[in-house]
């Protein structure tokens, strides 16, 4: 399973690279404005986000608009250890490179607390129509969601038929793309 995985983020890193700057940012812009309008968005008192980091789907402008609406966004501190991470409020600016030079809210931060309406944004590989994902291989948000209740929405450009999936992978709710919203 591990190489099967290895070899699919390989092929989708390389997928991801191939686009332009310009589709990327069409398609990130399309993606905020359908997370933007989800009723659970509108709900939603705190938004925990990851930090985009590279060709990753942006999140920073999701995060301005929370801020706006005035939300609570937090963003994940990781324990490089143990694998773990907490989430800690902190506005975009105020982001630094930490784990593996991905942008981290900075010791210290408030932590969030995950009790009313709560979204976790879910980086990703790659999300399936069942709402399956492929991370990144730390397992940093498969242990963090083995306890969280709120709502999971993950970010995709690209949807693929099935990924491979293991007995602790936890699928997300909701996944939105350019084009379309698909809940579970």
């Amino acid at each position: 399973m591990n190489e099967e995985k290895k070899a699919l983020r390989r092929q989708l890193l390389d997928r991801r690279a191939a686009m332009t700057v310009s589709e990327r940012e069409l398609a990130d812009r399309a993606i905020a404005e359908r997370f933007l309008a989800l009723p659970e968005y509108a709900a939603a008192e705190t938004l925990l986000l990851y930090a985009s980091y590279g060709s990753e789907v942006d999140t920073y402008a999701i995060a301005r608009a929370a801020l706006r609406d005035g939300k609570t966004v937090a963003y994940p501190l990781c324990d490089a250890d143990t694998h773990t991470m907490r989430f800690l409020i902190c506005p975009p600016e105020g982001l630094r490179p930490g784990y593996r030079g991905i942008p981290e809210p900075p010791e210290g931060a408030p932590i969030a607390e995950l009790c009313g309406s709560v979204i976790c944004v879910l980086p990703g590989l790659a999300f399936d129509r069942e709402g399956h994902r492929l991370g990144y291989g730390g397992g940093f948000y498969d242990r963090f969601l083995e306890n969280f209740r709120g709502v999971t929405v993950g970010l995709a450009r690209h949807l693929t038929d099935s990924l491979p999936t293991e007995t602790h992978d936890i699928p997300c709710r909701i996944t939105v793309t350019e084009k379309e919203v698909i809940r579970r």
